[in-house]
């Protein structure tokens, strides 16, 4: 079974079962037991017809016996009633799960385990259309576990501070959480039980962020991200509904918190890790202690997932809550020892919908998306509104694939004119239109610079590129009506981040180190224009060009924390398996490759005011549900980086040339940096080959974080003292003018 070879299972098993039955007979509980390991595997091999009449007779040989076993009696009702669910016997299936509920009292009347037997009752209970049954099971499992809650009282429930693992107590508040919606949506339309399931599903979400503490690792991270999401969406969702009734911008203010905190949390806790540990001393003791614990809890966790039987689970678990107490005790320490290290590490803090209005100017707009199962909610938020919008998302996903792959199919060695051509322009100009349509047109008093905040498949889109109006002459691209004309375009992985970015403290110099190999043999291409590119990026910037031979991973990593830009111009690489092995290429022979990894990003302290990174595909990679696209320009952001430029798709070698030669101008005269990537689309628009003017040859590069503009720290300092020295001499002129008066 541990393999997952389970026909080999299902055959030993079944011989097990024959030497039990002649050992101890058909009435025993040897037999009953390894008869109810035969039907489990079964309905793991989804063979439902052969477990069904084997767990008709082992109930019916249970029931015959004098001496019954305490575990398998209630267990085997259970078993039954998950194969009737299976087939839609709805009714029959809850009569069992009643029954397996009701001996397991019986058997071990305190036990909290008689919630794993409450669970599919509830469930096959809201299946049924009884909501309020469905509610008072699950309020019944959720007694069983926290101390001194009601069980005949379904408006108890925990608080914060409960001493239980936060873990359960994050299901079971979500679960009544959604059996109060289920009976409010389906049933009752009484706004107080709507209120109740809200209150539940913020309450599933302290324990959500107690939690979260005692995860340690990044890809544990990333799982943990991933299995919230449904609590979050039921919580958005219906807070969403109580806004439609209330008006309320409190509601709606609530909604875009929870929103918040399902977007790149994990990057969010990541960068606030490791400031927390490299700017705030903690004594080494207490750093051991830390990991101490959280790798036990670790470890636990683990075997907890891995127990075979209920008694090595309830042993496991206890120690797990040991642990966890542990683990709470050393944090209020910490709290209260080394405050600066606890807000910094544990308490993570996400910006409120009236802070961000605050922080926009008349000019700015957020245009903030999440994905739900069912829909795309889109918040549209100014300095003086707020606008939400429910997207019906159905074809949404391949619309995006459709639009991208038209304009990948776009050949510029053929004519425009060419049939294949024809075809892809056509596709582009259909998909561009109708997402403008779906996802921008809502929204009419967008300002005419909006950060977008994408959320799932959207994370691959470049929204430039939308169409506002459906083209007249399809050959002439330049003319196209692109949002890009109406709208100077950002993105950032959350307004948390953005806001976050914007406090980052980075290197004092705005000098590029430009990063440009050659590639002599193996399996990446030479690129002709590289070289030429870094070169005219640094003699507009000043700083210094890695080229050639010398373009080195140690060379860049020794160099880079003394340059507050970094630019690549080179290949990068996205394994869309392992993201951690996504990389980008430095100088390479036949003989020899040398790559800086995505996961060695994360061991690297660049604190940079911008990375640009122009090569393929930079910002592809998986995505991650909550957690946007695990890529490269992720990972740069981890290591401190301000702002990116970064790549959705292959970059034309010249093409990438012209563009970061503007755009480097623009910031050199001190533009900000979506608005300066903003003008050097428009200029390579402008003044490229007609047939070079496909957006697919502009489009790719998106800016990512803080948009300021760079300025020199020196000059700045230097402009400071001059105007103060001047303030100075001015004011003892008036004074010695005043005196002589």
């Amino acid at each position: 079974i541990e393999q997952d070879d389970l026909t080999s299972a299902d055959q030993h098993l079944r011989r097990a079962m024959e030497i039990r039955r002649k050992l101890f007979g058909e009435q025993s509980v040897p037999y009953t037991r390894i008869v109810n390991n035969v039907i489990l595997n079964l309905i793991e091999m989804g063979k439902d017809d052969e477990a069904m009449p084997l767990a008709r007779k082992n109930i019916a040989v249970i029931e015959s016996m004098e001496n019954k076993d305490p575990t398998f009696h209630p267990a085997s009702y259970a078993t039954l009633g998950e194969l009737l669910e299976k087939q839609g016997e709805l009714s029959e299936a809850k009569k069992n799960y009643l029954r397996s509920v009701e001996l397991f009292r019986n058997y071990q009347p305190k036990s909290p385990r008689i919630r794993f037997y409450l669970r599919p009752l509830a469930r096959i209970c809201s299946q049924l259309g009884l909501h309020r049954e469905a509610l008072e099971f699950t309020h019944q499992s959720m007694a069983a576990v926290v101390q001194n809650l009601d069980i005949h009282d379904i408006m108890d429930n925990p608080t914060a501070e409960s001493p239980y693992n936060y873990n359960s107590l994050k299901f079971l508040t979500a679960a009544k959480a959604t059996a109060w919606a289920r009976l409010y949506e389906d049933e009752s339309h009484d706004t107080s039980h709507l209120r109740q399931a809200i209150k539940l599903y913020q309450l599933a979400d302290v324990f959500v962020a107690k939690n979260r503490t005692k995860t340690n690792y990044q890809p544990s991270r990333l799982s943990y991200s991933a299995a919230n999401q449904g609590i979050y969406e039921g919580a958005i969702k219906n807070l969403i509904a109580l806004h439609a009734i209330s008006k309320s911008k409190a509601d709606l203010a609530d909604a875009f918190q929870l929103v918040e905190k399902t977007k790149s949390v994990t990057l969010l806790e990541d960068i606030l890790d490791a400031s927390a540990r490299n700017k705030i001393d903690l004594p080494n003791e207490y750093l051991q202690k830390e990991m101490a614990l959280l790798d036990s809890l670790q470890l636990l966790r683990k075997k907890r997932s891995e127990a075979t039987d209920e008694e090595e689970t309830s042993q496991v678990e206890s120690a797990l809550l040991a642990i966890e107490l542990s683990y709470q005790n050393f944090q209020n320490k910490i709290r209260t020892e080394f405050p600066r290290y606890y807000q910094a590490r544990y308490d993570l803090q996400f910006i409120r919908m009236e802070e961000l209005q605050a922080s926009l100017t008349t000019e700015q707009s957020v245009l903030e998306y999440y994905q739900g199962s069912q829909a795309l909610y889109a918040f549209h938020i100014s300095r003086d509104s707020v606008q939400l919008v429910a997207i019906p998302s159905s074809g949404l996903d391949e619309q995006i694939d459709s639009l991208v792959l038209a304009m990948e199919n776009y050949t510029a060695t053929l004519p425009v004119s060419d049939p294949k051509n024809v075809l892809a322009i056509d596709g582009y100009i259909k998909h561009a239109r109708t997402l403008h349509h779906r996802l921008v047109e809502p929204f009419s008093e967008l300002r005419e610079e909006v950060m977008i905040i994408p959320d799932g498949r959207l994370n691959y889109l470049p929204f430039e590129v939308l169409l506002q109006e459906t083209p007249q002459d399809q050959q002439l691209f330049s003319e196209y009506s692109y949002l890009i004309k109406a709208h100077a375009i950002s993105y950032n992985y959350s307004s948390t981040l953005a806001w976050q970015m914007r406090q980052m403290r980075v290197a004092k110099s705005t000098q590029v180190l430009a990063v440009a190999p050659t590639f002599e043999g193996g399996s990446l291409q030479p690129l002709i224009f590289n070289g030429e590119e870094a070169q005219v990026v640094t003699d507009i910037m000043g700083g210094q060009v890695l080229q050639g031979a010398d373009a080195t991973r140690v060379s860049f990593t020794t160099l880079a924390p003394n340059f507050g830009t970094l630019h690549f111009a080179s290949h990068a690489f996205v394994d869309q398996e392992n993201s951690d092995k996504s990389y980008l290429a430095f100088y390479q022979t036949s003989d020899l490759e040398d790559h800086l990894f995505l996961d060695d990003l994360y061991s690297l302290a660049l604190p940079a005011h911008l990375v640009t990174l122009s090569a393929c595909e930079t910002n592809a990679g998986q995505l991650q549900s909550g957690e946007s696209i695990a890529s490269l320009a992720r990972g740069f952001s981890y290591a401190g980086a301000k702002s990116l430029i970064t790549s959705l798709w292959d970059v034309t070698d010249i093409s990438a040339k012209d563009i970061m030669h503007t755009f480097y101008q623009e910031l050199s005269e001190k533009q900000p940096k979506h608005i300066a990537l903003r003008t050097a689309k428009l200029t390579y628009l402008d003044q490229s080959e007609p047939a070079l003017a496909h957006p697919y040859f502009w489009s790719t590069y998106i800016a990512i974080g803080d948009m300021a503009p760079l300025r020199r720290g020196s000059q700045l300092v230097t402009a400071l003292g001059i105007t103060l020295m001047a303030s100075l001499v001015l004011l003892g002129l008036w004074l010695i003018n005043r005196n002589k008066s």
